[in-house]
């Protein structure tokens, strides 16, 4: 097997998600509870679609000016 090959390519558990965008679970309880997208595969076990992260994150871009 290639040592490129990534069976979930574009897809993070929980815990990457959180190393990834420096939050804490309760952090990522509330975003999620805030819209932002997940998919349950079971009581304790989430995965998340990067595809989804961009679209929910640039949702919330704020750009200051001045």
């Amino acid at each position: 097997m290639p040592d490129e090959y990534q069976p979930l390519k574009g897809i993070l558990t929980e815990d990457e998600l959180i190393n990834f965008i420096g939050v804490t679970k309760n952090q990522l309880s509330a975003l999620r509870h805030d819209g932002l997208p997940f998919v349950a595969v079971n009581n304790r076990v989430r995965l998340y679609f990067e595809d989804d992260l961009i679209k929910f994150f640039k949702g919330r871009l704020k750009i200051l000016t001045g």
